[in-house]
């Protein structure tokens, strides 16, 4: 039987989306929680063929990092050649029900958000709710403009303790295009921002396809869809080209990111060793560029961690693990000497990384990491406070 790794964030989210077994839907309500974790399963769309190019284009999106736009480019094409894009007209299989739809950029991107905002969730959620993370308390956050569900800005600001039974069905995304997101903090965090753990009963808000605790998976099922999967792909059935060359051409950067979590874990969990050093990432030329540096690797030490423990209890290893992913285009960017400091977006969160150059400008070091909320006023005001004091840099040097 094959044993799946569900502590890694990148890979787990790769296995899970490959350990889907494509299924064929035609309203969303027909879908129950567990069909909805289990299958990947897109609405309207009736021919399994096509729901396994999307399934295996979205993989390999989420492996190479790519955005909406780049695996947009790739997917429309193949939805051309199939006859999928335009108007539409889809037969229920079950009440012979026709319905005219339209496959065109929006329900691309509401595929492609959906099912990315699904696997990083549940692998945030693991992080969120490992034993080792102290911050027990978890804050809901929703949108609070545009067209947003008002069952979901309801639940805007509330705090609960991450054993309250409300997370087990409402931890999100609770819906088609939800953005809300879930931070978690100690108590000594909440104490200083005024905030209190609320006591009532909530109402369960997600929609029905997205009901249920999306880290209540059997394992032993995964495994067994795992393993269908595994030998259709390796020659009991012929796999789709482009399901085959991504097995194959993304295995080796699969696992140095396997490589690299378990590091990062690793020094998480015991920093004892202050001299003990790892790289978390590698950096990107626009990065070497605004670093003044040619370095490819950037490094994290024992020293720093056991630090970074001790001040922001509130991070888990997940995401000092997300600096690898975090693009090059960030918010902010200031330099200090030998210092740099850069503030992101990541994952409907911010960022603020402080990276530090040796003299000889040959090693890269990770000194501090600080996460804000999305509604965080800290983070403007740590900014505005940057602004003031430092260099900030505006355009990447040529």
């Amino acid at each position: 039987m094959i044993q799946i790794d569900f502590n890694l964030p990148l890979e787990e989210n790769i296995a899970y989306l490959l350990a889907k077994k494509p299924q064929i839907s035609f309203d969303d309500d027909e879908l129950k929680f567990q069909a909805h974790q289990r299958a990947f399963s897109v609405a309207k769309m009736m021919q399994i063929d096509l729901l396994e190019d999307i399934q295996a284009s979205l993989i390999k999106a989420q492996a190479k990092g790519e955005g909406f736009s780049e695996w947009k480019m790739g997917i429309i094409p193949k939805l051309q050649r199939r006859g999928w894009w335009g108007e539409k007209q889809i037969t229920n299989p079950k009440t012979g029900e026709i319905k005219n739809i339209i496959i065109g950029a929006s329900r691309l991107k509401t595929i492609f958000e959906t099912n990315m905002a699904s696997a990083y969730a549940k692998g945030k959620k693991q992080a969120q709710f490992d034993p080792d993370n102290g911050a027990v308390y978890l804050r809901y956050v929703s949108l609070m403009y545009g067209n947003r569900r008002e069952k979901h800005k309801a639940m805007h600001g509330i705090i609960k303790h991450r054993d309250d039974p409300f997370w087990k069905e409402n931890y999100p995304p609770n819906g088609y295009n939800c953005q809300c997101r879930v931070y978690a903090y100690t108590k000594e965090q909440l104490d200083q921002r005024g905030w209190s753990e609320h006591k009532g009963e909530l109402p369960n808000i997600a929609d029905k396809s997205f009901q249920g605790d999306i880290l209540e998976n059997s394992d032993q099922a995964l495994d067994k869809i795992y393993l269908e999967k595994a030998r259709r792909i390796i020659g009991i059935n012929e796999p789709s080209k482009l399901l085959k060359s991504l097995i194959f051409s993304d295995y080796q950067s699969i696992v140095e990111n396997r490589k690299r979590w378990r590091e990062i874990k690793g020094l998480y969990r015991d920093p004892s060793d202050k001299r003990k050093i790892i790289v978390i990432a590698q950096s990107s030329e626009e990065l070497k560029k605004f670093l003044q540096t040619k370095a490819s690797n950037i490094y994290l030490s024992g020293e720093t961690m056991q630090k970074q423990k001790n001040k922001h209890p509130e991070l888990g290893a997940f995401d000092y693990y997300l600096i690898a992913h975090m693009g090059n285009k960030p918010l902010y960017k200031f330099r200090d000497g030998d210092y740099s400091v850069v503030f992101v977006e990541k994952l409907g969160g911010r960022y603020r990384i402080v990276y530090k150059a040796t003299r000889d400008r040959n090693e890269i070091y990770v000194t501090s990491l600080v996460r804000y909320s999305r509604d965080d006023k800290m983070f403007l005001k740590d900014v505005e406070n940057l602004k003031r004091n430092k260099e900030e840099i505006k355009k990447m040097e040529e």
